[in-house]
């Protein structure tokens, strides 16, 4: 059965970075392809691949997608957004976790849908190409800016891995510690978030009244 995209929906699929520009016809045909799924995830449960299934290609068509790296969010997906292409064509285990931020609708594209449209599509062929191009910049810049950050983003990723319910309860001296800067440093790193309204503090309570926007200011 056909897959039964909105308006809106098609019109992401269409412009994501693997069909641009390609026919209606091929993303019909698409959707017809029973390797082509549609599925819905609540907020806050981990992406999980099912067990024994080929890797999958993924595509954002509604809410928001966390990234996170050896527990640190490293990149937020949103609508149009594709993700898990590390794990096709590779025998290892993805490396990153997902966790919707808010309910997530997504298509997923086996290995060898996509490896079928690679070999026949050459339009295809080249957006996988050119996504690929492009994710390899990103990263690069990513890891250069994840190996040398300030203590404010230090800080910040910290605070969201931690929070309970919007909130870390820790003394000054503990967090200093595990986040391996002096004290000075990290009341300057305290002020620089409070003063953009990205923590409030109480005590020893840290609080994080807008989870996005520090989830925003990592990533930028």
């Amino acid at each position: 059965m056909a897959i039964l995209l909105t308006q809106h929906q098609l019109d992401l699929l269409g412009s994501c970075p693997l069909f641009r520009s390609c026919a209606p016809a091929l993303l019909e045909q698409v959707l017809n392809r029973p390797d082509c799924t549609l599925e819905s995830f609540v907020s806050g449960a981990t992406l999980h691949q099912p067990p024994n299934a080929q890797p999958r290609l993924g595509l954002v068509l509604e809410g928001q997608l966390q990234v996170r790296q050896q527990r640190l969010p490293f990149n937020v997906l949103g609508p149009g957004d594709l993700f898990g292409a590390s794990s096709l064509f590779h025998e290892g285990d993805y490396a990153a976790v997902l966790i919707p931020l808010s309910p997530v609708q997504a298509l997923f594209f086996t290995q060898s849908l996509v490896d079928q449209l690679l070999e026949r599509e050459p339009l295809v062929r080249h957006n996988y190409l050119r996504y690929l191009a492009q994710r390899i910049h990103f990263l690069s810049g990513r890891i250069q800016s994840l190996a040398q950050p300030g203590a404010e983003v230090k800080l910040a990723r910290y605070l969201l891995c931690e929070q309970q319910q919007g909130v870390v309860s820790l003394s000054a001296a503990e967090l200093a510690r595990r986040l391996s800067i002096g004290r000075a440093t990290l009341y300057r790193a305290f002020q620089r978030l409070e003063e953009d309204g990205l923590i409030r503090r109480e005590g020893k309570n840290v609080f994080l009244p807008n989870i996005p926007a520090l989830q925003a200011y990592i990533t930028q």
